[in-house]
């Protein structure tokens, strides 16, 4: 039995009642294993038990939050919370469309209705009283230490695999965004924590944004982080970003705390991959610094 039909076999011991005439694995998703069943059903298994957790408390809050968004989220309607690795998973109507790749993305004529929509999303996630969750286990980020501690984690662990002038090149970033005390003094805020363009969904014949998926990373932190994502290297570019001004009129101050975030992301990679074991993320977020 491979792994998809061990996947199938506890859905079916769970819910008994789902008729399954097709399924396929999904591609994406470094957290979790995905699995489509009859081209409308998304059930996502965490890959490890720390997911098990984070994915029990994404359900809870994306109940909590969908009415206060204007965009689709994946509303569990199935559930599974045993701690055990291939045991546990969430299940919900998927949202039909596509990831808004940068193959889509340059396709698309009115960029500015795109742009409205997602700073729309970003203002109301961005909007939502941090109280509302306070029960929750969600992380609650100090952006000093946060970084302080990725940074000596990255001089610790990756330094030995890097070049000499990566190193200087890291160390300059970090030290030009240490030295920024601004950097430090913003008002965190809920956010997404993965707003790239994987885990927003774009129907092509409609041409419009119709939902947001994977909240697995919500935080408490600095809202900026939100958009950086869509201003690194898989992403639309800063002047894509600046078209949110309209509905987010305080993006010019984001945007240079979101160009740092997007530059740690292949470090982020690389130090999740050496953590986790997982050589093919080690690999692809290391390669640029050998």
């Amino acid at each position: 039995m491979d792994k998809c039909e061990m996947f199938i076999e506890k859905i079916k011991e769970k819910y008994s009642d789902i008729i399954i005439k097709n399924y396929k694995k999904d591609t994406l998703g470094q957290n979790n294993d995905v699995i489509i069943i009859n081209d409308n059903l998304v059930f996502r298994f965490p890959k490890y038990r720390q997911g098990i957790k984070t994915l029990k408390v994404e359900t809870e809050l994306v109940c909590r939050i969908k009415d206060y968004l204007s965009l689709k989220t994946p509303y569990p309607i199935y559930k599974n919370f045993k701690q055990e690795v291939g045991h546990a998973f969430t299940g919900y109507k998927m949202i039909h469309g596509e990831p808004l790749f940068k193959n889509i993305f340059f396709k698309i004529k009115d960029k500015q209705t795109v742009a409205d929509q997602l700073a729309s999303f970003l203002k109301e996630i961005h909007s939502i009283p941090t109280d509302m969750v306070s029960d929750l286990d969600i992380p609650i980020i100090n952006n000093f230490n946060q970084w302080e501690s990725f940074y000596k984690k990255v001089k610790e662990k990756l330094y030995i695999y890097m070049r000499e002038d990566a190193k200087r090149e890291v160390e300059l970033i970090f030290d030009n965004f240490f030295k920024a005390k601004n950097n430090f003094t913003v008002q965190p805020t809920l956010v997404h924590g993965d707003f790239g363009p994987s885990n927003i969904i774009y129907d092509i014949d409609e041409q419009r944004v119709v939902g947001i998926i994977d909240f697995g990373s919500v935080k408490i932190d600095d809202p900026a982080i939100d958009f950086a994502s869509m201003i690194g290297p898989f992403g639309y570019g800063e002047s894509f970003i600046k078209k949110f001004k309209n509905i987010y009129p305080n993006i010019d101050i984001l945007i240079e705390r979101a160009k740092f975030y997007a530059s740690t992301f292949a470090l982020q990679e690389a130090l999740f991959g050496l953590e986790n074991e997982d050589d093919e993320a080690f690999r692809s977020g290391i390669k640029e610094y050998k």
